[in-house]
C-alpha cells in the first residue's frame, strides 16, 4: 500500500479512540467508515502474500454494517458502497465484490455527483479487474483496491437535485 503498517495501525488507533464518543450517527459512521478503510489497507499486504485474516475483514465488515445505519444513502453510495467491494474482494469473494461494484456503479450515476470524477472510472477498473482474476491476486487488482481505498475519503459530493 505504499504505507508502512504502524503508521496505518496508528491513525487506526486514534479513530477507534473516538469512536465512543461519537454519538451522532453521521460522525460515527464516517469514523466507522474511516476504521474499515484503515483495516482492510493493512490487510492488502496479507492478501498479496495469499490471504487476508479472516478477523480483520470480519471487523472491518461489521464496521461497515454499523456505519450503513447512520449514514444518508448518497454517503453509503460514495463511502460504504466501494469499501464493502474492497473487503469482499480481499476475502476472495470477488461475486460479492462485483455485486457490490454494481451497486456503486448504479449510485454513482444516479446521484449524478460523479461528472469528471475518478469514482466512476475506479468502479470501471475494480469491475474490469476482478472479472480478470482467477483465484491468485495480480498486482493490478491490488492496485486498483489501493486506489479504492484512498480515494473514499471522509467529505462527500451532494447529489444533484
Amino acid at each position: 500500500t505504499g504505507v508502512a503498517s504502524a503508521t496505518l495501525q496508528g491513525f487506526l488507533r486514534r479513530v477507534e479512540a473516538l469512536l465512543p464518543e461519537l454519538r451522532l450517527p453521521y460522525c460515527r459512521g464516517r469514523a466507522l467508515v474511516a476504521a474499515a478503510k484503515l483495516t482492510l489497507l493493512d490487510e492488502i499486504p496479507w492478501f498479496a502474500a495469499g490471504g487476508a485474516r479472516p478477523e480483520a475483514l470480519d471487523l472491518a465488515a461489521e464496521r461497515l454494517r454499523q456505519a450503513r445505519e447512520g449514514l444518508a444513502e448518497a454517503v453509503q453510495v460514495q463511502k460504504v458502497l466501494p469499501t464493502e467491494a474492497v473487503c469482499a474482494a480481499l476475502r476472495g469473494d470477488y461475486l460479492g465484490s462485483s455485486t457490490a461494484v454494481a451497486a456503486w456503479q448504479t449510485g454513482c450515476q444516479q446521484l449524478g455527483c460523479f461528472e469528471g470524477q475518478p469514482e466512476p472510472e475506479l468502479a470501471a477498473d475494480l469491475a474490469h479487474e476482478l472479472s480478470c482474476t482467477a483465484s491468485v491476486p495480480e498486482r493490478p487488482l491490488l492496485q486498483v483496491l489501493c486506489r479504492v481505498l484512498a480515494r473514499v475519503g471522509v467529505g462527500h459530493r451532494t447529489p444533484r437535485a
